[in-house]
C-alpha cells in the first residue's frame, strides 16, 4: 500500500510539473507601455480658424505647432520588428549616462542598412524611461540617439534627440517638454546648439477649447506671443532683447 501512494504521489508530481511547463511564461509589464504621445493623433490641436486664416501671424502660430506635432516622427523608433531579441539586460550607452535603478526591458535586432537596433524600456520609480539605441556594424558600443521620460500618471515628461554622428555625440540637440494639468497642455521645444542661446517655443493650449499662445524665446529672452481664442481669433506681439514691446497687431479667424 505504502509502495502505491509513492506511485500515485510520483504521477501526481509529474502531471503538475509537466502542467507548469506548458504555460504561458509570465508576461513583463513594461512590455504594454507606451510614451503617452505616441496614442494621439496630434500633439497639439489648433482651431481650424487659425489653421484657415491667411495672416502670416496666425500661420506662424500654425507653424510653430506643425513642428511640435513632427516629433511624433521619432515615435517610430519606439516599436521593435517580429523576432526581436528580448531580454532584462540593461543597455549602458557609450555616449551617455544612464540611471543605474530599475527594472528594464530590452528589445534587440539588427538591420542591413544600420546595424544594431535596440529600444529599452524602464520602470525608474514614478516614471518610464524610452531609449531607442544603434550600434554600428562591427562595434561593441551602443549609441543612444533618443531618451524619453514620462511619469507614470502623464502630468509630465521629456524626451532628447542626439546626433550619434557629431563630434560630441553626448550633447542632445533637441529637447521636447510636457506638462498636462488642469485640462491645458503646455508643451516646449528647445533647440540646443554649443556656445549658443538655446532657442525655445513653449505652446500652451487649452485642450477642450484649442484656444491658447505661443512664446518665442531666446535663452531667457521673449522675442514674441502669439495668442489665440476657440474660434481662431487672435493677437501677436514681437519684443526686442530688452523686453521692450515692438509691435503688435491682431487678425479674424479664417473661414
Amino acid at each position: 500500500m505504502e509502495n502505491k501512494i509513492k506511485l500515485f504521489y510520483c504521477i501526481g508530481l509529474l502531471l503538475f510539473i509537466s502542467s507548469c511547463s506548458e504555460e504561458e511564461p509570465v508576461k513583463n509589464e513594461l512590455e504594454d507601455i507606451r510614451l503617452s504621445f505616441a496614442t494621439r493623433e496630434e500633439i497639439i490641436d489648433l482651431p481650424e480658424g487659425l489653421i484657415n486664416s491667411t495672416d502670416p501671424y496666425a500661420q506662424t502660430a500654425y507653424g510653430y505647432a506643425t513642428s511640435a506635432n513632427l516629433m511624433s516622427a521619432y515615435f517610430n523608433f519606439f516599436a521593435f520588428p517580429d523576432g526581436a531579441t528580448k531580454t532584462t539586460n540593461r543597455i549602458v550607452p557609450a555616449n551617455a549616462r544612464t540611471t543605474a535603478t530599475g527594472e528594464y526591458l530590452v528589445y534587440t535586432w539588427t538591420d542591413p542598412q544600420v546595424g544594431g537596433i535596440a529600444y529599452q524600456l524602464g520602470d525608474i520609480g514614478d516614471r518610464y524611461s524610452f531609449e531607442v539605441f544603434f550600434q554600428r556594424a562591427g562595434s561593441t558600443q551602443w549609441l543612444r540617439y533618443l531618451y524619453a521620460e514620462e511619469k507614470k500618471d502623464q502630468s509630465n515628461g521629456f524626451m532628447k534627440v542626439f546626433d550619434i554622428d557629431a563630434a560630441n555625440a553626448s550633447a542632445a540637440v533637441i529637447e521636447y517638454t510636457w506638462t498636462v494639468a488642469n485640462g491645458s497642455i503646455v508643451f516646449r521645444y528647445n533647440f540646443l546648439a554649443e556656445n549658443e542661446p538655446t532657442a525655445s517655443v513653449v505652446i500652451t493650449v487649452n485642450e477642450s477649447t484649442q484656444a491658447g499662445k505661443v512664446e518665442y524665446f531666446v535663452g531667457t529672452a521673449l522675442f514674441s506671443r502669439i495668442t489665440w481664442d476657440a474660434l481662431g481669433n487672435g493677437t501677436w506681439e514681437e519684443y526686442d532683447e530688452e523686453g521692450v514691446l515692438l509691435n503688435e497687431g491682431s487678425w479674424t479667424a479664417g473661414a
